[in-house]
């Protein structure tokens, strides 16, 4: 029953709403509004966004906002000295020179660049161009239409290959010469190596936008072996979505299965020997294709929760369930197939690998393979464990108490340290604040 001083109050609310006052909303009223939408609101932070891009002898730079728009930073902390990453001003003028438009240095068209010759950086510009420009004499020389690397490809470690996705089948490209490899043959339409799956939150989108989703593969350290899946959506209905346009609308359709479906889609663990030519199955039956996080591209598959060893003969993965009570970490010798379950979690309500129901799992192959740093809610709280790879024991726990481990950022193999986020652990503190 609604207490009797709050049913005018709703009401009164109500009248404002649609009533006359309503009508007296003006364009000026929605462009303020308008400023506080996150693109907009961002522009009034600045000095907020520092992603260090590091450099040889430990240095780093970023790139930080500023109210005038943006600058480059170059940090040494062997020295201590934090200083301009170049003149911004100066290369601003000489590109302006070269390309033959207007630059000022608070807004430069690039946001990454690198260091080249000694002397000099290089950026591709939004149109990817490329510029050289000496920071002696601030002359740039270009343009040079060198492409970005395609997101449909992915680079071994040593940079010796590229592999890819093609129809169905999975191949690599030698980087030195350009020859092309075929290391599968028997995929087929809906059934394919390294190919994205279709069924999350992505698919349409990515359609709308003219974009490939990337390859789904993980290359060994050491670039002698690639694992990857083999997708299987034959069989799964199609969800039909109606993108409204001016004119015609148009038809998405993409391959979803839907609570009650009797077919869903399922995926083969491959591993291929890039020198041999050779490929072997891991030896488990189809798995349930499960989205074990949330909301972002590199979500729609479950391939983030694959690991390899330091060499190339293990490879580490976990197997979920349609009911997501139950959460698997197996490892497979890549020569056979062999497999071997190491640990399994079961819950009573959802057994995931982050807490949050999104990012990174939180678990890490160390030690050569021999150990697992493992996420687990055993206890009523997310914390880590430490497990022995080979018999799936517990050797210890690495955190407890009551608050939440939120994301496992880095494990110092050497000095057997792990280096993570939480939530809660600190006292008078809002819970949800995040600490490293």
């Amino acid at each position: 029953m609604l207490d009797a001083h709050v049913v005018p109050r709703t009401l009164l609310a109500l009248v404002v709403l649609v009533g006359p006052a309503a009508a007296q909303v003006t364009e000026r009223d929605y462009a303020r509004a308008a400023q506080f939408l996150g693109p907009n609101a961002a522009t009034l932070v600045s000095g907020d966004q520092i992603s260090p891009t590091w450099l040889p002898a430990d240095r780093f730079w970023y790139r930080a906002r500023t109210a005038e728009g943006s600058r480059f930073t170059l940090v040494d902390p062997a020295g201590p000295t934090r200083r301009e990453a170049f003149d911004h001003d100066r290369l601003a003028a000489a590109l302006s020179l070269a390309a033959d438009t207007s630059y000022v240095g608070t807004r430069l068209p690039f946001q990454t660049f690198e260091y080249v010759d000694g002397g000099s950086v290089r950026f591709n510009t939004a149109d990817s161009v490329r510029w050289t420009c000496s920071l002696n004499a601030y002359v740039c020389a270009g343009p040079d239409s060198v492409p970005a690397a395609p997101q449909t490809e992915r680079r071994s470690p040593d940079g010796r290959w590229v592999a890819f996705s093609r129809e169905e089948n999975l191949w690599v490209r030698s980087t030195e010469t350009g020859e092309e490899v075929q290391l599968s043959t028997d995929g087929e339409p809906n059934f394919g190596y390294g190919v994205p799956p279709e069924g999350c939150c992505s698919a349409v989108t990515l359609a709308r936008r003219g974009v490939e989703a990337p390859p789904v593969l993980a290359w060994s350290p050491d670039s002698r072996r690639i694992a990857t899946h083999k997708f299987d959506e034959r069989g799964v209905l199609q969800l039909h979505l109606l993108e409204a346009r001016t004119g015609r609308p148009k038809l998405h359709s993409y391959h979803v299965a839907l609570p009650g479906d009797s077919v869903i889609p399922t995926y083969e663990i491959h591993v291929f020997d890039v020198e041999n030519r050779s490929g072997v199955k891991v030896a488990l039956d189809a798995m349930d294709a499960m989205n074990t996080s949330c909301c972002g591209v590199a979500s729609d598959t479950v391939w983030k929760d694959t690991q390899w060893a330091d060499g190339s003969e293990q490879v580490f993965f976990t197997r979920a369930v349609r009911s997501y009570d139950t959460l698997q970490l197996y490892t497979a010798d890549t020569r056979t197939g062999e497999v071997r379950k190491i640990l399994e979690e079961r819950g009573k309500t959802f057994v995931e690998a982050n807490g949050q129901s999104g990012g990174m799992p939180n678990w890490r192959v160390v030690n050569r393979g021999s150990e697992v740093v493992w996420w687990s809610e055993r206890d009523g709280w997310g914390h880590l464990y430490l497990f022995d790879a080979a018999t799936g024991a517990l050797k210890n726990r690495i955190t407890q108490g009551p608050w939440m481990v939120l994301d496992l950022l880095h494990v110092d193999e050497l000095g057997r340290w792990a280096y993570f986020t939480a939530s809660g652990r600190e006292p008078d503190q809002d819970i949800y604040n995040r600490h490293l």
